[in-house]
């Protein structure tokens, strides 16, 4: 018998446990890569446990996990996306030995997924035999579910037959697109996801946590990171060419005793030798020659004073190396500069095993130095390089062996500067020494970084204890990033763009790389969006042959345009966005969408445009490889070129980028990856563990202010039904019969209302009521009536009303400003322009208002998004299909105020004096509800709309044209596609159809191509979280 399925109980305080995740590994389609390793014998062919962490990049294309083939089709064990939905199965002679497919679908694309399949076949219950678990829970809501028999083995995985891949299939099918982190394979236990992760109890979200238990035979846990004392980079393999980055190049082709020395880069330096150096063909590492240095007066000079000092500046973003046949054991200089009483350069100190780069200026100066045994009478590659973050580089031979930060060295304001000398040190200006001995082959200076730590040969490296180390394939170093589960990192979002077809832009490279099809124009943004803080981000040009693609920035919640017929909504044309246009060089949108040029260069393929965006100071700035054009100085919140228009300034913003036909394509780096500029002081990189800092949601738990409850009625009387709080207003409705929607509150806790008609408040007849623990109902239809579906979406106010006499009129009020909910009643004058006091402290950006008297009076409804988000307040909708309507004297044409808001003489708000009335308002929270607009585009690729958080409700309502509205939530539908809708102006129950959503962990995504997203529709929104955006912890939502 197996070992049984092992409960594992996490209490409250179980963030004691949690770990920090700092690297994924990414897997690119189109480059083939995967892991692989072949066992050396079975492992526990019948239970076993596989745990990881998955960020998908495809949100559609079958993508395994981890599986293992014998022949393809007919005999293979996989843990897989089968397209949209997550698979575990393994598949014999032609047939399922078992099958656990989910109905549930996973695109999400900006958060990420534990993934936990268990394998336990000697379980007596079938069901027990093979399970599926997504952020901590199981999945029981299963498309397919075939079990294996009882203590069956599985056919190929965890066996020596053939080998087992993590990222595609053999026969290289299936391949993932994404980034996998911490991957763990018990070998002969059953875990559930516990083992592996916890519930943090401040957000509720689901965290990683050490596995502390045995792997055993086959077993492993892969990190992802470099195991080695050093990472490695790759040693260049072939002579150096010119580039636009090579600032001297010393290519060394030349007869024996030639003293003719060329530089081959585009400055031609004119070199000079000292003593008796010459070229010689004893030796060279590629070419035909190599320049040989005597030890004791050779050197070469290249050009004159101040040649190349530049280069060796900590200012500077450069590469110094050579190959070099060292044949003495000794102290020398391979480059140097120097003026009066100044000094600097790389050297190798052989004797004591050192080699970097020192200078005697300031005092004390931080020199780099890499210790490393330097072997005589052979070539070896050295190299010193300054990095875009302020550190210097040292590598030897295919090692890097150092990385610190190197303070202001430079030899200035001391007399003349000389030229750059090679093979000696220049000594206070005039002075040589400690001259080299050997030969050098292969020099070159660059104007970039050329080297950079890779993981490869590490990354697959098994770290349980039990090496079980596994072949990476087709990886480069750039493939390891500090995007992971506890620190996520935006991509370009392939769910947002404005094309409606999926394949207008082709992503790659975990979605940080885009590039336009052919024939068409489209825009995408990224999956994060900010409010506040500084934030810096680059776009590297890889082809920009059109001069047509656009970087810059654009509302969260405006629609990108897509192709020509949408030309005035084009990145940074329109006034939701600024762009830089890199072909025609300009700067455009915001508060100048005729832009302006002055000063704004060109970009080509190569070029690095940075992003430096200040939501502190609303203001945003480009640079081209490192340097800001015009007088723009972002450290210093000066010289933007174009200003925020008033719309971005009230919004929250995201990275974008625009690009035309088949010839744009570019490479977008947020920090998870090494930037290849500095970022001006004060800019951070953009994730999650930088977004506390300004960007924090008040609300760390939405299930204490809002949450829905569901439940089948049982025919009983007071029965409580669990809420996480006591409610003061409840929203109730039947789900399976035509029934009213009945809405109570704790202001007039006797009575209900009903969305779905105009009636006058209704006695609940003592059938319904709250207490602490949630919602009491009684055996009725519309409560409790045995074996009906309910559903409630209930809020927090708070608790008993209060006076309010900020408005004309006294107002009763119950009011939660932290989470931006009040409810209030007050009582008519017909008088015009009577404000009430709704309690809020913030500018209630939905207003819901009934009479409660006065029969036939309709909802009327207040939202900000109405008439185009226009103000002063005249539009109105009601809980009816009619659009919006211009109806002067409901809010007297005035806008809400952070105290109160104001009605006319309308019935719907203020008939005959004496007249009572009653009113839900709200603001809204970030990282908690909102209150927002989009167009609808009439296509199942249907609108995204960035909120900031995973939605528990959202509520719809075409503006523009004759259309119901519909409710949906993610506990009728806790799994995507959401598809149960109710309509608050009508008495149906839940509706299925083709008016699918998917709830994601920052946003949703419409799939329908009829309400809510009928072509050129606009829709409203009211929507709020089942969990926040980022905590005060770096925590963000996991993926949904």
């Amino acid at each position: 018998m197996g070992r049984a399925f092992v409960p594992h109980h996490i209490s409250d305080d179980s963030a004691l446990g949690g770990s920090v995740i700092k690297n994924s590994l990414r897997f690119n389609s189109a480059d083939n890569t995967y892991l692989s390793r072949s066992f050396a014998s079975n492992g526990n062919r019948q239970t076993f446990t596989i745990s990881c962490w998955v960020k998908k990049s495809h949100p559609t294309n079958r993508q395994v996990v981890m599986g293992q083939i014998s022949s393809v089709g007919s005999n293979e064990d996989g843990f897989e996306f089968d397209g949209t939905q997550i698979r575990f199965y393994s598949y014999v002679g032609g047939s399922f030995v078992f099958n656990i497919t989910t109905n549930s679908r996973y695109r999400d694309v900006n958060g990420w997924y534990h993934l936990v399949a268990v394998y336990d076949s000697p379980q007596a219950t079938a069901s027990n035999r093979a399970k599926v678990f997504v952020n901590g829970e199981r999945v029981t809501d299963l498309a397919t579910a075939t079990y294996p028999s009882q203590n069956n083995s599985v056919g190929f995985l965890n066996t020596t037959t053939d080998e087992l891949r993590i990222g595609n299939m053999k026969g290289n099918i299936h391949k993932l697109d994404g980034y996998m982190a911490e991957v763990n394979f018990v070998d002969g236990i059953a875990l559930d996801p516990s083992y592996f992760g916890y519930t943090d109890f401040q957000t509720g979200k689901w965290r990683p946590k050490k596995y502390e238990g045995s792997y055993n035979t086959n077993g492993f846990h892969l990190e992802f990171k470099n195991t080695s004392v050093n990472p490695s980079y790759t040693v260049p393999t072939a002579s150096f060419t010119n580039d636009s980055d090579t600032a001297l190049l010393i290519n060394n082709n030349e007869a024996n005793g030639s003293t003719t020395f060329t530089d081959s880069s585009v400055a031609n330096y004119t070199i000079s030798g000292t003593g008796g150096i010459s070229h010689s063909t004893a030796q060279s590492k590629f070419g035909t020659s190599s320049i040989i240095f005597d030890g004791s007066d050779d050197s070469l000079t290249v050009g004159g004073n101040q040649t190349l000092y530049g280069n060796l500046t900590t200012s500077s973003n450069q590469t110094y190396e050579a190959f070099v046949y060292h044949t003495a054991n000794d102290f020398t200089y391979l480059f140097s500069s120097s003026s009066n009483q100044r000094y600097l350069g790389m050297y190798l100190d052989v004797s004591n095993g050192h080699f970097g780069f020192n200078g005697n200026y300031p005092n004390p100066y931080t020199a780099v130095r890499g210790d490393v045994t330097i072997p005589l009478n052979q070539w070896n590659h050295f190299f010193v390089q300054r990095n875009a973050d302020g550190t210097m580089t040292v590598g030897f031979n295919g090692t890097i062996l150092q990385n610190s930060v190197a303070e202001g060295a430079n030899n200035s304001n001391s007399g003349t500067i000389g030229p750059l000398k090679i093979g000696s040190q220049h000594y206070y200006g005039s002075t040589h020494r400690y001259f080299f001995e050997g030969y050098m082959d292969e020099i070159r200076i660059s104007n970039t970084p050329r080297y950079s730590a890779a993981y490869v040969d590490s990354v697959g490296d098994d770290t349980s204890g039990q090496g079980n180390n596994f072949v990476p394939n087709n990886f480069e170093s750039t493939d390891v990033l500090t995007d992971a589960p506890t620190n996520n990192y935006p991509t370009l979002n392939p769910l947002d763009m404005g094309a409606t077809s999926t394949s207008h832009l082709v992503f790659s490279n975990g979605n940080l790389q885009v590039k336009a099809a052919s024939g068409v124009w489209a825009a995408t943004r990224a999956t994060f969006a900010v409010s506040s803080g500084k934030w810096y981000w680059e776009v590297k040009i890889l082809s920009a042959a059109s001069l047509r693609p656009f970087i810059g920035v654009i509302q969260s919640d405006v629609r990108l345009a897509s192709n020509q017929t949408e030309q005035s909504n084009e990145l940074g044309v329109a006034a939701t966005s600024i762009a830089y246009w890199i072909g025609n060089p300009i700067i455009r949108g915001g508060a100048n969408t005729s832009g302006s040029s002055t000063n704004v260069p060109s970009c080509t393929t190569n070029d690095i445009v940075g992003v430096a965006l200040d939501m502190d100071n609303k203001k945003v700035y480009f640079s081209k490889n490192g340097t800001f054009f015009a007088s723009q100085d972002p450290a210093n919140n000066s010289g933007e070129i174009v200003a925020f228009s008033t719309s971005m300034q009230n919004a929250t913003i995201a990275p974008a980028v625009q690009a035309y036909n088949n010839s744009d394509e570019g490479a977008i780096n947020f920090g998870q990856q090494a930037f290849s500029y500095t970022p001006p002081t004060g800019y951070r990189k953009l994730n999650s563990n930088n977004l506390p800092v300004n960007t924090t949601p008040t609300i760390l738990k939405p299930e204490q202010h809002f949450t829905t409850v569901t439940w089948t009625g049982d025919g009983t009387n007071n029965r409580t039904i669990p809420v996480t709080f006591r409610p003061d207003f409840v929203w109730l409705k039947a789900r399976g019969v035509t029934y009213d929607h009945r809405l109570w509150n704790t202001l007039t806790p006797t009575h209900y209302m009903f969305s779905n008609n105009t009636s006058t408040e209704t006695t609940t007849y003592g059938a319904f009521n709250v207490n602490d623990d949630g919602i009491r109902v009684w055996a009725s239809v519309n409560n409790n009536n045995s074996s009906q579906d309910y559903v409630a979406w209930c809020w927090k106010a708070g608790g008993a009303a209060v006076t309010n006499n900020d408005g004309s009129i006294a107002s009763q009020v119950s009011a939660n400003q932290e989470a931006g909910f009040s409810i209030l009643t007050y009582t008519a004058t017909n008088n015009v322009s009577e404000t009430i006091g709704h309690g809020l402290g913030a500018k209630p950006a939905m207003i819901i208002v009934k009479s409660r008297s006065v029969s036939g009076q309709d909802w009327v409804i207040y939202n900000k998004n109405l008439d185009g988000g226009n103000q002063p307040a005249t539009h109105i909708l009601k809980f009816t299909t009619a659009a919006e309507a211009d109806v002067n004297d409901v809010w007297q044409d005035t806008e809400p105020t952070s105290s109160v808001f104001t009605v006319g003489t309308e019935a719907m708000v203020n008939h005959t004096a004496g007249d009572t009335y009653l009113a839900y308002c709200w603001a809204e929270i970030p990282g908690y509800s909102k209150m927002g607009s989009y167009t609808g585009n009439g296509n199942a690729n249907g609108s995204y709309v960035h909120l900031g958080f995973k939605p528990a409700l959202v509520i719809f309502k075409n503006t523009s044209s004759t259309e119901a509205w519909s409710m949906f939530d993610n506990k009728r539908d806790p799994d995507n596609p959401v598809e149960k809708f109710l309509r608050p102006s009508a008495t149906n129950g839940d509706t299925s159809g083709s008016n699918d959503i998917d709830f994601l962990s920052n946003g949703i995504k419409v799939r329908t191509s009829n309400n809510p997203n009928t072509s050129g529709a606009t829709y409203i929104y009211m929507a709020f979280a089942d969990k926040s955006g980022v905590s005060p912890y770096g925590t963000e939502t996991n993926a949904r």
